[in-house]
């Protein structure tokens, strides 16, 4: 009997959990992503139903090795993030800069210390970028 309990327990805590993975509350607000002091990436989550939300991006470069090696600031309210849904305790969207290229896919993942990672899952095969690491604003 005490053995089914606490497999009880340890099934409900499993499910609570992924409940709370799922959550899109966890993702809204606003996310920077700063460079030597320039803010360089603001992604803006409204958690509200229909989830939705922004991205504004300023000019950047990257390495070889896919690191930042300069950043220009993010201007303006951005572009709508499209298809954005939570799936496996990720935010998952689409985001294009309306310059007629292809929607890159991306993933934000928040950090135990409150940060998050932004992983691009879909660029160019010239292009190589490391994930980018934004902070909550607000």
């Amino acid at each position: 009997m005490r053995l089914q309990r606490l497999l009880l327990l340890t099934l409900l805590a499993g499910c609570i959990a992924a409940a709370a993975d799922q959550n899109p509350k966890a993702f809204s607000g606003t996310w920077e992503g700063k460079y030597k002091d320039t803010v360089y990436c603001v992604l803006k989550v409204n958690a509200a139903e229909p989830l939705s939300g922004s991205m504004s991006v300023g000019q950047i470069d990257t390495d070889d090795a896919g690191d930042l090696k300069s950043a220009g600031p993010a201007a303006g309210d951005g572009y709508p993030l499209v298809n954005p849904r939570v799936e496996d305790g990720k935010l998952l969207f689409s985001w294009n800069d309306d310059s007629g290229d292809e929607p890159v896919k991306l993933e934000l993942t928040i950090a135990a210390d409150g940060h998050s990672e932004l992983r691009f899952l879909s660029t160019p095969a010239d292009v190589k970028i490391k994930p980018l690491k934004l902070a909550r604003k607000d």
